[in-house]
């Protein structure tokens, strides 16, 4: 059976945990817990962890490169388990969306995100995203410093928020509900956004 292949963007050690730029390592740490599945290991330039959700193989990837470099890690995991790009789906920070709202997209442009932009290249655009908004600096001078900052308590709560309600609806989407998992998914807004 082909898994769905869970890949949250990042940049890894502990400098960069707090950073907005790490959502989707925040997003895999929440799946984890959330489903009980085991503790993550390293394996070559990954953290992973796998297990079954509802029947449905799952495996949770966090590449241990830096973003700009997450295609080195996530094109050869495609081509290893033949997937389509219907069961890739890669959860990232997002500047174009507030901080307390998540977003389900399927194809369209990588919006210059360092993480996207080599996966883009390589497997094209048809494989599906969870975008964590982190919402965006007054000025497109500080995006570099902005993601690689940590947001305040309240902005982090709200992202959290919002990545409790993305992961909590993943077994909609697995078992085929697309949109009704969108429709959940953008309905939402965390109370203290």
């Amino acid at each position: 059976m082909t898994p769905w292949v869970l890949v949250g963007l990042g940049n890894p050690g502990p400098v960069h945990a707090g950073q907005r730029h790490n959502a989707g390592f925040w997003a895999l740490d929440q799946f984890q817990e959330m489903f009980g599945f085991p503790p993550f290991q390293e394996k070559g330039k990954s953290l992973l962890s796998s297990g079954k959700l509802n029947q449905e193989s799952v495996l949770l990837c966090k590449p241990l490169t830096y973003m700009n470099l997450s295609d080195t890690v996530v094109v050869p995991l495609v081509r290893f388990y033949k997937l389509p790009p219907q069961k890739l789906l890669v959860i990232h920070d997002e500047l174009d969306i507030k901080c307390g709202h998540i977003r389900f997209k399927e194809g369209g442009g990588h919006g210059g995100h360092n993480g996207l932009r080599g996966i883009h290249q390589h497997l094209g655009a048809d494989y599906y995203r969870l975008r964590v908004g982190v919402d965006r600096p007054e000025h497109s001078s500080q995006v570099s410093s902005y993601v690689l900052g940590c947001p305040s308590d309240v902005q982090k709560k709200c992202i959290l928020d919002a990545i409790h309600v993305g992961i909590q609806e993943l077994p909609v989407l697995f078992s085929g509900n697309k949109n009704e998992f969108i429709q959940t998914l953008h309905s939402f807004q965390s109370a203290v956004s």
